[in-house]
């Protein structure tokens, strides 16, 4: 099942520190971050999209939207990231460094597409180096 944009927050919360003692998450303190949080992960989703070569997901506009795409550990970095820029931007920036390493382990571990391979040098008859003559002998005369 996939990940809700509520999810991704709760992991973000966690990250940067937010969440109670009790548990629980101060609803005050991260009004903010909580409004900011789905047109951030949209900008999360398009990265994702382009690097994964996936179609271009759908709008995220509510915390009760499911993540098109979903790395939810990945995404968390993110977000962390870009809610802290202005506040903090050295854990701002440890958390985009974050979210750099587990996106290089994503697109590392993303299965090989197979394509032919094209024969360019061949001619219409599938002769291979058709048009390739190689060296003149005279070319090592000097």
């Amino acid at each position: 099942m996939p990940s809700t944009v509520q999810d991704i927050f709760d992991l973000t919360v966690d990250l940067i520190d937010e969440r109670l003692a009790s548990g629980a998450v101060n609803a005050t303190t991260t009004a903010v971050y909580k409004a900011r949080t789905p047109g951030i992960l949209n900008l999360w989703q398009n990265e994702m999209a382009i690097e994964l070569l996936v179609t271009t997901p759908t709008k995220l506009t509510a915390l009760t939207d499911n993540m098109n795409i979903d790395y939810p550990n990945n995404a968390a970095y993110f977000l962390a990231s870009h809610l802290l820029l202005v506040e903090d931007p050295s854990i701002a920036s440890f958390f985009n460094e974050k979210f750099i390493e587990t996106k290089q382990v994503i697109i590392k571990n993303r299965p090989a597409t197979i394509e032919p391979i094209i024969d360019v040098y061949a001619d219409e008859n599938d002769n291979a180096f058709n048009g390739y003559k190689g060296l003149d002998d005279n070319f090592y005369n000097f």
